[in-house]
């Protein structure tokens, strides 16, 4: 058992740690913003010489009824803007990752080979799972972006009956779900790590039941990747969240864990320099599956999954939002809300996206701050 069983590290553990060592944990996200904001530019115009928006309105909302609100609130046809800005946000992370790699063989004893938290010292174990988990994503997100803008032809023809024209839901989850059983069998056979932490109560072992709670926890946060509605929301969330668990991995003295997140930190604010209104492009699927699959994965490896939703809360009501909504018509006939996810009921009610935006930010900071105080002290 590596990271998750002694994640319950005393703060004081940290004593020792020295002013390279913080560096050393700065500088690849520094360098991955940078990065990515250099690298943005092409890749938008990548998107926009193939055409990579989507062609129609989404029609239909994932009760199957027509979703006629959102289709006029997001009006994607006119607006030709390209989806799969994500990529920024992955091959940000591949490029840094692999790039202080090479570097690192370099010096393998000073402070360049520290930057190499991919392989340095506990590295792999650290990091590897969780670049998984974002590549994988990923390559996921892609195919159902290519099917919303009308790249798949084998599902052409079929886009009318998705929600918002992509891969079908129930298969999308049914992928989410087989990347939780990978890293759950990973977790299981290979870890040996069947616990998990609960604040203020201690450790409970869940034996070989520990494989499909993997598998619930990454589908329940991948379904909060539909908040990426409003141009600048999912990228100034998941980057809350991703460096406070940064700043968790951290204070566990995990430091190359702690690094990857900041490094995805980086690559999401670059991402958001060029998603901010008027969006130049959107994460869509591509970015949202990657980064919520790989926060699952972090909290599990910080053996501080029942965080999750405090620290995540912005997915969580977000993805609430959308299962009440969808209840309520297919039981009781009628909406709970104007219109689903949350973020685009506000809209409907007349609340301009950038503040929508803005406070769902400070909810996210608010949130964030919340668990790592339940952190420091049920930890």
């Amino acid at each position: 058992m590596w990271i998750a069983a002694n994640s319950s590290l005393p703060i004081s553990s940290l004593e020792n740690v020295t002013k390279n060592d913080i560096a050393s944990i700065l500088v690849p996200a520094v360098f991955a913003f940078l990065l990515g904001v250099a690298i943005s530019p092409l890749i938008l115009r990548f998107l926009r010489k193939n055409e990579m928006w989507r062609k129609q309105d989404q029609l239909l909302d994932l009760g199957g009824q027509q979703a006629s609100i959102t289709a006029k609130l997001n009006d994607d046809a006119s607006q030709r803007v390209p989806r799969m800005g994500g990529l920024v946000i992955i091959v940000t992370v591949a490029i840094t990752t692999l790039f202080f790699w090479v570097v690192s063989l370099v010096d393998r004893s000073g402070f360049i080979h520290q930057l190499d938290y991919a392989s340095r010292d506990a590295g792999r174990a650290e990091t590897w799972l969780v670049i998984f988990s974002l590549i994988t994503g990923s390559i996921i997100g892609i195919l159902d972006d290519l099917a919303v803008v009308g790249r798949l032809a084998f599902i052409k023809g079929k886009l009318k009956e998705y929600v918002g024209g992509g891969l079908p839901l129930s298969l999308r989850l049914l992928i989410a779900s087989i990347i939780g059983l990978v890293c759950g069998w990973w977790w299981y056979f290979q870890l040996d790590i069947t616990s998990v932490a609960f604040p203020f109560l201690g450790s409970f072992d869940l034996g070989v039941f520990i494989i499909p709670f993997i598998i619930l926890v990454i589908m329940a946060t991948y379904s909060g990747g539909i908040i990426d509605g409003v141009d600048g929301l999912a990228g100034g969330t998941f980057a809350i969240m991703f460096t406070t668990y940064a700043l968790i991995a951290l204070l566990q003295g995990h430091f190359n864990l702690a690094t990857f997140c900041l490094v995805v930190t980086g690559s999401i604010l670059a991402f958001l320099w060029h998603n901010i209104p008027p969006a130049k492009f959107y994460m869509s699927e591509t970015g949202s599956m990657a980064l919520t699959v790989t926060l699952s994965i972090v909290a599990f490896m910080t053996d501080t999954v029942f965080l999750l939703p405090v620290i995540a809360f912005p997915l969580l009501i977000t993805s609430l939002s959308v299962i009440l909504q969808t209840c309520s018509k297919r039981f009781f006939g009628r909406k709970l809300f104007l219109v689903s996810p949350l973020h685009n009921y506000f809209r409907a009610k007349g609340l301009p996206g950038h503040n929508v935006v803005m406070r769902y930010w400070v909810v996210a900071q608010i949130s964030a701050v919340s668990g790592l105080a339940i952190f420091l002290l049920g930890y």
